[in-house]
């Protein structure tokens, strides 16, 4: 898990350039989570591999600096390299669509990642009112993978001067081996949109979360290559106890 390269023969896995015009993602599709379960909504001998995404059409008239309009959706895969949409109830194909011009996630939602509870999934994913509001991270339960029913916010944006005044992002969440609760790292931004990761735990598998008062990684430094903030965090228990956490650094 330390060196990474990316296959020549089949570098890109899922495209927006595809043939269906009226889906959610032609514009452009940006990675949730994966996992491996089962679903009577897909029929397959064992587990399959799901990818959660969030995408956005193609629009020649949208405003600059306007929100994305983005969805969500899913693919599936029985190998984990070759992947098929599946289909979801909004006319667009995703499984969950931005709200109502009166609700808070109006504008878009995107950054899905799953948390698998007792008899259910639960989906956390970010999304904001304004153009340009702080961000909110807001959950959905589905009990197929596929149809998921809102569940409204779980973090809101910390206080003025707080490390996530302008919220929360993308997020993944662990069970720490060592305190046993489910550990959530979140990419937050400041004030000044300075991005950093943060922590939030749940006692209760997931349904509500405490969020640390600090952040548990900032920006490396001027010259380092993460100097002006780090965020998109991905964690994975391993095999000795400790948490690694990749992550991205502008």
């Amino acid at each position: 898990g330390v060196v990474w390269e990316i296959p020549e023969e089949r570098p890109v896995v899922l495209d927006a350039e595809h043939d269906d015009w009226w889906w959610f993602d032609t514009g452009r599709l940006a990675l949730g989570d994966v996992k491996l379960f089962s679903s009577a909504k897909v029929k397959a001998d064992g587990s399959i591999y799901w990818v959660y995404y969030s995408g956005a059409q193609k629009r020649k008239d949208r405003v600059e600096g306007a929100a994305p309009e983005s969805r969500i959706g899913v693919a599936v895969s029985l190998d984990g390299v070759n992947w098929t949409r599946f289909e979801g109830e909004h006319h667009t194909g995703a499984v969950l669509d931005f709200g109502e011009p009166h609700e808070d996630d109006a504008g878009f939602v995107a950054g899905p990642h799953i948390v698998q509870m007792d008899g259910r999934l639960r989906m956390l994913y970010h999304s904001r009112a304004a153009d340009d509001g702080p961000n909110t991270l807001y959950a959905a339960d589905s009990e197929d993978g596929i149809n998921f029913v809102k569940q409204g916010p779980v973090i809101r944006p910390g206080a003025p001067g707080a490390f996530d005044e302008l919220g929360t992002t993308w997020v993944c969440a662990v069970e720490h081996p060592a305190t046993k609760l489910l550990t959530l790292f979140r990419e937050t931004r400041d004030a000044a949109n300075v991005r950093r990761i943060g922590l939030a735990t749940s006692s209760d598998g997931g349904v509500s979360w405490t969020p640390a008062p600090e952040p548990v990684l900032g920006p490396g430094g001027d010259a380092a290559w993460d100097g002006d903030g780090v965020g998109c965090p991905y964690a994975v228990v391993l095999d000795d106890g400790r948490v690694r956490v990749y992550y991205a650094g502008v």
